[in-house]
């Protein structure tokens, strides 16, 4: 990863322009490459290969580091190398505080045959992003954690009871021993519900988060993005040629509406080049994946920055992460980066 140049001064924002499906949006263009802001932090999943089921592997972080004019990379989930196996995990919006459930003893996961009798998996929180952790409490094997704010962590928990034939392979006996061990999580018994969410440190239940709905803007159909950790959700669609893009605010008010005839987010001629829909990360630029792959597949990972102030889109320069390659540099092992989500950068310790 080569240094970066410095950052250009902000522009003006443009006029929306009327287009022919009726809707006004600010032109997108394309500008040129910009480093990336030191008030950004990309995540990356990375495991053993590009499409299977490993779990959900390990966690790292890319900051540019403006003292040292270059890129690093570290792991926030690193604690848990020696406490069991992440099954999922989350971010806050702000960036500071992390939850991770982890599988300490036996299967956890959901699926044939597992969980196992003795699966034990725990919540885990972090305040300071991923510096350290302290145990928010047990959950049912194959909890998801679906968000973390500042003071709680909601996941969503399965009835293992009543999905005993299709899980799988424990015997009768089996059921009742994990039943005895885990009852306590489940004061309401093991009967009448499927699935629920509940808040792990105040305790409350609630209901999963519910889709926002979709900008009520023109006729044509918008398919929701990640959403911004400023609390606005970004929409796309396609209407007569042009590739929209809309920021919605959390009471569906459209903030925004950008527009270009250019496949900014699409893959280009002959699959060369994949530009996921740009996702947020902080303030007013959205982060964009790109993937470029050549001879055999071998896909090198990249980012894209949409200033929400210009309207324009810039690559990240000197970032280029290959999805696969040899840390050992002796074939034995490979890892693959998947771009998860972007947060402004952690606090200062």
């Amino acid at each position: 990863m080569s240094t970066p140049s410095p950052a250009p001064s902000p522009t003006a924002t443009p006029t929306p322009t009327p287009g022919p499906h009726g809707i006004e949006f600010i032109p997108i263009t394309r500008g040129e490459p910009r480093p990336l802001p030191a008030d950004i932090a990309l995540y990356y999943r990375v495991g053993p290969c590009t499409s299977c089921g490993y779990g959900f592997g390990d966690l790292r972080r890319i900051l540019f580091d403006e003292a040292l004019g270059e890129y690093r990379e570290d792991r926030p989930l690193v604690f848990f190398d020696v406490k069991g196996m992440v099954e999922s995990a989350a971010i806050s919006h702000s960036g500071q505080e992390m939850a991770a459930a982890i599988c300490s003893a036996g299967l956890c996961e959901l699926g044939v045959g597992h969980p196992s009798a003795d699966a034990v998996e725990h919540v885990w929180v972090s305040h300071n992003a991923g510096s350290t952790w302290s145990n928010a409490g047990e959950v049912l094997p194959g909890a998801w954690i679906l968000e973390v704010t500042e003071t709680d962590v909601l996941v969503q928990e399965w009835n293992l009871w009543g999905r005993r034939e299709t899980l799988g392979s424990l015997t009768d006996s089996e059921w009742e021993e994990m039943w005895a061990r885990l009852s306590h999580l489940v004061p309401g018994g093991r009967e009448g519900w499927e699935s629920r969410t509940r808040w792990i440190v105040s305790g409350e239940a609630d209901v999963p988060p519910t889709a926002p709905s979709p900008p009520a803007l023109g006729n044509v159909s918008w398919r929701p993005a990640d959403r911004c950790s400023n609390g606005a959700f970004p929409w796309t669609a396609v209407a007569q040629g042009d590739r929209l893009l809309a920021l919605v605010d959390e009471e569906g008010a459209v903030r925004r509406v950008y527009g270009t005839s250019e496949p900014l987010w699409a893959s280009a001629p002959g699959g060369t080049t994949i530009r996921e829909t740009p996702s947020c990360a902080v303030g007013g630029v959205l982060v964009q994946e790109i993937r470029s792959h050549g001879a055999g597949m071998q896909y090198t990972a990249g980012i894209a920055l949409f200033d929400l102030e210009s309207g324009s889109v810039h690559e990240v320069e000197g970032l280029s992460l290959p999805e696969g390659f040899d840390p050992e540099a002796d074939g034995s092992q490979e890892e693959y980066y998947h771009f998860w989500t972007a947060r402004p950068a952690p606090a200062p310790d």
